[in-house]
């Protein structure tokens, strides 16, 4: 067995606020091997990110830790001076932050950042260090990556900035990486990327890993060992075969059946937990998951469950803390009630509620040579050509490579970029240049980045209540507060967290804040982008499950923008795939799922990261790099990626979109053919 890299011994974290001592982590002990990805898991606020800024030394001024060791190499870091820690940080301890924006220096740019780490741990030349950033980011997939090193974090996507950390973390070949959610905003293709090259850095420099996510099919498809946490404390560890087929803890299996999954049923909601996390600032005396168990007995609310030694069938020891270990729990789910109003009745509706009509959006791009030579500016055609419509109480799920144009067609719809040409129709009415209060009030946007959008000197109470006042639906400060009590039980938040501050919380609690602000207002249609990403699994799961609840109730449609295909599997009633700017496949989940595939589409499907070991697809890799939007190929935008045989069209024509039943694909290569094709999924998956 190899020698621990890292030894988490004991420890406890606590945080010090107006409110009280925050018990953070409490008593955690585990160790991460040479060469093995060590996974942590568990609902935002449970302390994992906590444990990976202790083990880099990047605990606030407010935090401390009250007991215990952190170990690298067998030296207790928590003794280390500021220049010892930043001889570790970079060179032999690498981190990938959960949030890009943050991790990101707005001043510099993207080349500068990438170039000093390395500079300054292995004092090489600047040419030498920019050789190696650019080799880094053609590894990782970034297009045109000269033009990248020259821009600012602001002039990228979210799913780029993400990518230009895990560079950074990778580029000193570290002997530990801390990844903390580092595929959050990542695409199915450039994260089945990413494992692949992850792998490879394992298998080549034996490098350890400490694997911070929500994200289940990254688990089955990566880890060695799997720990699972709650509430600061550390609930179950155990091989990863183990923790996905004979879960003990009863947190553990409610983790594992709140799982969006492409194999799951549609017909019934996702099952998510009951209750929420504790207050750590006032732990009950027992287990601390016992309020939300379903099996607990009065011993779990008395006494902390001692440590048990469950036999495993491969060997690896597995630990769990739980007077009830291996107790098996029922998880039955209500059907799913379909909108009348899209499903026949009386109320059927045969008018869209949004129509899209060849919507443009270009950005003029030029240098400073440019203008000094009066050239004319380039364009970045973010949004090329597209046209869809939405009815009242349908979700379609927008899906595509970061980049690709989804989020800049969900901003040009609501007018937060304006669109270069093109119509969008409303109830029928043309609001492709028009502004109302009441406008605002029906159509709403759920962002991608929590922290950009909720204001970090506004308490919840403030951000929540804006929209009710802007919109004259409170009465009064009482039915204020509420309503926001409301909208806090509403996303699954506890009603003590309505004065705090965004910075008060985590990633996956910031969103939700974000989706209740959107919903406080009862919109007909809501752009939601990327808004599970940040989440766990089982507030995910609840969230979904509260998007269809809204929808049934309101008829309320969405544009339902995201990389997990899981996900959006679950909640669309319909799919649009998109790349490069133009849609490539329109059609039903159903037909979306199974052949006939558009190329690009099977790709993405087949890199899809499932929850379940063995994987039962095999993943399709695009090769060459995604092609810059200022300057798209000629013909099929996909063809120089694409991995079946092209025509002489592929190159110079553009293909036109041809429906079939509904079913749309934009693709040279003969209907007949497409259908030939092979299932990525088994058909038992897509049940």
């Amino acid at each position: 067995m190899a020698e621990p890299l890292l030894q988490i011994d004991d420890v406890s974290i606590s945080f010090k606020t107006v409110s009280g001592k925050v018990q953070a982590v409490r008593h955690v002990s585990l160790e991460v091997r040479r060469g093995e990805c060590y996974a942590l898991i568990g609902e935002s606020g449970s302390g994992k990110s906590t444990l990976a800024f202790a083990a880099m030394g990047y605990l606030p001024e407010n935090g401390s830790i009250e007991s215990g060791r952190i170990l690298f190499k067998g030296e207790d870091i928590t003794r280390y001076s500021h220049a010892q820690l930043e001889k570790l940080r970079g060179k032999h301890v690498g981190m990938v932050f959960q949030n890009p924006d943050t991790a990101a220096n707005p001043c510099y740019t993207i080349g500068e950042q990438l170039m000093e780490g390395i500079i300054y741990h292995e004092k090489i030349s600047r040419v030498e260090a920019e050789k190696r950033a650019l080799a880094m980011l053609e590894a990782i997939n970034i297009p045109d990556p000269k033009s990248i090193m020259q821009r600012y974090p602001h002039q990228i996507s979210g799913g780029q900035k993400q990518r230009i950390t895990i560079a950074q973390a990778l580029l000193s070949h570290p002997d530990l990486i801390i990844m903390d959610e580092p595929t959050t905003a990542l695409d199915v293709t450039t994260e089945i990327q990413f494992l692949r090259l992850l792998e490879e850095v394992r298998s080549r420099t034996n490098v350890a890993i400490l694997y911070i996510t929500h994200d289940m099919g990254i688990v089955a498809r990566l880890a060695d060992r799997v720990g699972v946490i709650y509430a600061g404390a550390l609930v179950e560890e155990g091989s990863r075969e183990t923790m996905f087929r004979h879960p003990a803890h009863p947190y553990t299996q409610g983790l594992m059946h709140s799982i969006s999954s492409i194999e799951a049923d549609r017909k019934h909601k996702g099952y998510s937990m009951p209750g929420l996390l504790p207050n750590l600032i006032s732990l009950p005396p027992g287990c601390a998951f016992a309020p939300r168990c379903s099996v607990a007995e009065d011993c779990c609310s008395s006494a902390l469950p001692a440590v048990q030694l469950i036999p495993s069938e491969d060997g690896v020891e597995h630990r769990v803390f739980c007077h009830r270990a291996g107790t098996p729990l029922s998880f039955a789910t209500d059907a799913v009630e379909e909108c009348v109003g899209r499903y026949g009745g009386e109320n059927q509706c045969s008018e869209p509620l949004l129509e899209v009509r060849n919507l443009k959006k270009y950005y003029e791009h030029s240098t400073f040579m440019d203008r000094m030579l009066r050239h004319k500016p380039r364009c970045v055609y973010a949004v090329d050509d597209v046209s869809f419509s939405i009815m009242p109480g349908e979700t379609l799920g927008v899906v595509g490579e970061s980049g690709c144009g989804k989020s800049t067609l969900g901003k040009a719809i609501l007018r937060l970029a304006e669109a270069t040409d093109g119509t969008v129709l409303y109830r029928g009415e043309d609001i492709t240049h028009k502004h109302s209060q009441s406008l605002c009030k029906s159509i709403q946007i759920i962002f991608q980045s929590p922290d950009s959008s909720l204001n970090p000197r506004h308490s919840l109470y403030t951000i929540l209540s804006r929209p009710l006042l802007l919109h004259g639906i409170a009465t009064d400060r009482a039915d204020l507060e509420k309503r926001c009590y409301r909208l806090l039980d509403m996303v699954s938040l506890p009603r003590t967290y309505l004065h705090r501050k965004p910075h008060q919380l985590s990633g996956g609690e910031k969103q939700r804040v974000a989706i209740a602000r959107a919903f406080a207002v009862h919109p007909s249609f809501v752009v939601c982008d990327e808004v599970t990403s940040a989440l766990d699994v089982s507030v995910q799961a609840s969230i979904i499950n509260l998007l269809r609840d809204l929808q049934r109730e309101f008829q309320t449609s969405y544009l339902f923008i995201s990389h997990d295909l899981s996900a959006v599997r679950e909640i669309s009633q319909r799919i649009a795939v998109m790349y490069l700017g133009r849609l490539v496949e329109v059609g039903s989940t159903d037909q979306v799922f199974r052949p006939p595939y558009h190329p690009y589409t099977k790709a993405l499907l087949s890199s899809i990261s499932l929850p379940c070991i063995p994987q039962p697809h095999k993943s399709i890799l695009l090769e060459g790099q995604i092609p810059s939007p200022a300057n798209p190929p000629s013909g099929c935008r996909f063809r120089t990626r694409c991995y079946r045989k092209q025509c002489e069209a592929c190159s110079t024509v553009t293909p036109d979109m041809v429906f079939r039943d509904g079913h749309g694909l934009a693709c040279h290569l003969d209907w007949s053919e497409l259908e030939a094709d092979t299932p990525v999924f088994p058909e038992s998956f897509l049940s």
